[in-house]
């Protein structure tokens, strides 16, 4: 249930990343869960990173951190640039 604006554009140099709500709410073994602000955390962490890499970091941080825990939801983060 989230709103659409219309209007909007990227521009160069602008990122857009969406994500599921399995990215943010995926689960250690312990119970502890990763959060919205920890996957942007890490996929700011290298801005000039292409958008392969601004997928497969946080990805990779994501299934280090779930360890062996079964993924229990879609992990999907998609990246749009501005050109």
């Amino acid at each position: 249930a989230y709103g659409v604006r219309h209007g909007g554009a990227l521009h160069t140099g602008d990122t857009l990343l969406l994500l599921t709500d399995g990215t943010f709410e995926s689960q250690s073994p312990e119970g502890e869960v990763f959060e919205l602000d920890r996957v942007l955390e890490v996929a700011r962490r290298d801005p000039q990173a292409s958008a392969d890499g601004l997928i497969a970091i946080p990805y990779r941080e994501i299934r280090a951190f779930c360890a062996e825990a079964p993924q229990a939801d879609d992990i999907t983060l998609v990246v749009c640039r501005g050109l």
